[in-house]
């Protein structure tokens, strides 16, 4: 489905001031740890990345990029809210080639149940701070019934043996759709329809 993907360029001041708004949305690792769900101390990068490709999404839609920060968490569950294109999950990669929308199942079901969509960005800031793509999107019913795995951590255990992170659902790009404002608002007045007749 998705092959169609949308180029996004920032300019040196923007990124800068998402740089900037990503320590801000770190402060937390002070609290709870710097560390991703691999072991690895990188939670700033994380909101780096984070950042940088909500607010491409964002601006798409005519929104801000949510500036407020969170003691306990890096954002309220929603990374981009539009009235008009729904609320969105926003998830980054830096695989350009064979990309895939990764969603861990313990964000299900509290934080699925405010998101509409499941938006996938590529962006690699050792590459470029400046570009990224907008891949595609699922739709929550899409990702829900999305088939399950596990991925192979770097780091071993003591004994030797493999470890593995959290089980996650999976969509490779061509299970996604192309990133198409029209498309989406046609699924959004479908989704509106449904809760209606509920």
């Amino acid at each position: 489905m998705a092959n169609n993907r949308i180029d996004i360029n920032l300019t040196n001041a923007e990124v800068d001031w998402l740089y900037r708004l990503a320590e801000e949305r770190n402060r937390k690792a002070a609290d709870l740890g710097n560390r991703n769900w691999s072991g690895e101390e990188d939670s700033e990068n994380k909101h780096i990345f984070g950042t940088v490709t909500e607010f491409a999404v964002a601006r798409l839609f005519g929104e801000d990029v949510d500036k407020r920060i969170f003691n306990l968490s890096g954002d309220a569950g929603v990374d981009v809210e539009s009235y008009k294109y729904g609320n969105h999950s926003i998830k980054a990669t830096s695989f350009t080639v064979e990309p895939y929308l990764r969603v861990p199942l313990s964000e299900h079901p509290v934080k699925t149940q405010l998101v509409d969509f499941f938006t996938l960005c590529y962006y690699e800031p050792s590459k470029s701070r400046n570009f990224l793509q907008i891949i595609g999107f699922a739709t929550k019913p899409e990702l829900l019934s999305a088939p399950h795995k596990q991925f192979e951590l770097r780091k071993r255990l003591p004994n030797g043996d493999k470890q593995y992170g959290p089980w996650n659902y999976l969509l490779c790009e061509n299970d996604l759709h192309n990133f198409s404002q029209k498309l989406l608002l046609r699924y959004r007045r479908r989704m509106a329809h449904q809760y209606a007749i509920v």
